[in-house]
């Protein structure tokens, strides 16, 4: 069976006009202007169609996000981060409001309690470079309109921990060992471990890869100059691996500690875990769905075929636990 899933073209004006604000600001595109606009497009009636178009694929999907877009697991909550500006809707995407300016970015919803995380500037005077001691995560209650904010200096926000419902805090901790934090909706910050690698540049905490519901991560570290990719459980540290030769960028993440990457060399794709390594056949990985499978972009099976000069693909499940 074929399936042609539909273009979102008014959503890819919006992801333009976020894109447009940071890299085309010489040209005049100053970041109220493209705020107002982002706000105009999301209250269209094209656009209106295209978001419950999106979300109902996406909720077949379990998808939450689509830059610059997150949505709750029922699609009742949305938010857009563009320009600097974090738009959010209560209802579907029937109506948008502003509800921060300070550089908002990376909107992300808590399963459940449909409370709202967001990356933000504490000062709005400086859009294109937040200082660490200017840096915080705004968390919104479902309906609210004022954010309440904590302050996480030089931490990176690695993404959320669907089962706890927390934004996971990474940072340089003792010794320059990677320590992870746990931020809860009320504000709270408390130590959850740190493992047994060393980030790369002291006082600098890497950015993380992730898994889809934050149960494992992984980040470059290296060896004697070699890159080599540290794979923990997110949850508890108790669980960890390297891998030569990988860096975060490459990889795809299971809730179970599974990696997937393509091979340099025969561009196939690998599954590596803590004690394994499997060949699961030619192509790309693109993802893990909930329920173990690995998604990969390969040729088709039965030989190359092409239109004009690009060679069709097709996309195929590997259930690729070792």
């Amino acid at each position: 069976m074929k399936r042609t899933h539909p273009a979102f073209a008014r959503l890819a004006e919006l992801e333009d006009l976020d894109r447009d604000a940071y890299e085309r600001r010489s040209e005049g595109a100053t970041l109220p202007t493209r705020r107002a606009a982002a706000l105009a497009l999301l209250g269209a009636p094209d656009t209106k169609r295209e978001l419950a178009e999106m979300l109902a694929l996406a909720k077949e999907a379990e998808a939450t996000q689509a830059r610059p877009l997150a949505w709750s697991d029922d699609g009742r909550h949305v938010a857009a981060a563009v320009a600097g500006g974090l738009f959010v809707s209560w209802d579907a995407g029937a109506t948008f409001a502003m509800l921060d300016d300070h550089d908002a970015a990376s909107p992300a919803f808590a399963p459940g309690s449909g409370a709202l995380f967001f990356e933000r500037c504490a000062r709005a005077d400086t859009p294109y470079h937040c200082a660490p001691e200017f840096r915080e995560v705004g968390v919104l209650s479902a309906k609210a309109t004022e954010p309440r904010l904590t302050r996480i200096g030089t931490a990176l926000a690695a993404g959320i921990d669907r089962d706890r419902g927390q934004v996971v805090l990474a940072r340089d901790g003792e010794g320059s060992k990677l320590c992870i934090d746990r931020l809860a909706s009320d504000g709270a910050i408390t130590r959850a471990f740190c493992v047994g690698a060393r980030v790369q540049r002291p006082g600098e905490p890497p950015p993380l890869t992730v898994s889809g519901r934050g149960a494992w991560a992984a980040f470059d570290t290296t060896d004697k100059k070699r890159p080599r990719l540290f794979v923990f459980d997110l949850r508890s540290g108790a669980s960890s691996f390297v891998v030569d030769g990988l860096d975060a960028a490459q990889v795809e993440l299971d809730e179970r500690g599974l990696v997937a990457w393509e091979s340099p060399d025969n561009h196939h794709a690998i599954v590596t875990s803590a004690k394994t390594r499997r060949d699961v056949g030619p192509g790309k990985p693109l993802g893990w769905t909930r329920a173990g499978t690995l998604a990969v972009w390969s040729p088709p099976a039965d030989g190359a075929k092409s239109l004009g000069e690009v060679a069709c693909k097709q996309l195929r499940a590997e259930p690729a636990a070792p």
